[in-house]
């Protein structure tokens, strides 16, 4: 679905900000922009990483969520999208190395539980679930937080009916409380209504190499209800206690997404800001 459909449920469900993080890409964003003035909406402007953060060197990826926070992080967002492509990997790959070198002006969430956080605490997210490693995925988070300080949030999401995230959520609460780093909640939301998801199926599985109706598509199912008409603010509150989360810890969670909405303030560069190379003022970004 385009942005414009996205921004204008927003408008119609009073939600005042909508931030864009397509999977390794930021395609989306002049659209947002376009969609943001013409519905009154906020648009954040982002990406969902993909990151090695060690030496993997292979074909598993884990998910970051990167927003540009201002002009400088947006510079630094679209340089960090930029050398992933370079230095692809099965997939536009972005190193740790990348992100520290590109960090101002960015406010990094921890990601869903394909993240680098979920998969020190419960295993990689095709993984069996294991008893949550509060010590290792605390190491991980405090590294993230020397890099980015208050810009880095760790991400809850409401799927009370997964036993993995539940089991997550109550880990990263643990780790939010030791290491006095905020939680935030998403929602991993693609497509703005249900009537608009019949071709997410189809899309996994051909990802997997099989077809509609294949196990990997089908094990897949629990995402196809994750439609943004469905994310009013007592529904994602209700989702988090059923995780486990306490009540102080959800109102707190999303307070902190209103809170990064505030903090982000983004124009994207027009044609006519634009200063080619070779004249008095090179463009930098």
């Amino acid at each position: 679905m385009m942005p414009g459909d996205h921004m204008q449920v927003c408008a119609e469900m009073g939600i005042t900000a909508r931030a864009f993080t397509e999977h390794g890409n930021v395609s989306s964003h002049v659209k947002a922009e376009q969609a943001a003035k013409a519905t009154g909406v906020k648009a954040i402007f982002g990406c969902e990483l993909y990151c090695e953060t060690g030496d993997e060197g292979g074909r598993y990826k884990h998910h970051l969520t990167v927003l540009a926070m201002d002009q400088t992080g947006l510079s630094n967002l679209y340089a960090v999208v930029s050398k992933s492509w370079e230095n692809f990997r099965y997939k536009p790959t972005t190193t740790g190395d990348i992100l520290t070198d590109h960090h101002e002006g960015l406010i990094v969430l921890s990601g869903c539980l394909g993240g680098r956080l979920a998969t020190a605490v419960m295993g990689g997210k095709g993984e069996d679930e294991k008893a949550a490693d509060i010590r290792s995925g605390a190491r991980v988070a405090a590294q993230f937080r020397e890099v980015f300080g208050d810009r880095y949030y760790l991400e809850v999401q409401a799927h009370p009916l997964l036993d993995k995230q539940r089991a997550y959520n109550r880990a990263v609460a643990r780790i939010g409380s030791r290491l006095n780093i905020p939680l935030v909640a998403t929602g991993d939301v693609h497509y703005p209504r249900e009537t608009d998801q019949d071709i997410y199926p189809l899309l996994h599985a051909i990802d997997r190499g099989g077809r509609s109706n294949t196990v990997e598509a089908q094990a897949q199912s629990w995402e196809y209800g994750i439609v943004l008409a469905h994310q009013t603010g007592d529904a994602v509150f209700s989702g988090l206690l059923e995780t486990g989360l306490r009540s102080s810890t959800a109102e707190g969670a999303l307070a902190a997404s209103l809170e990064i909405a505030d903090r982000c303030d983004v124009t994207l560069p027009k044609l006519k800001d634009l200063v080619y190379p070779g004249t008095e003022d090179e463009l930098t970004w």
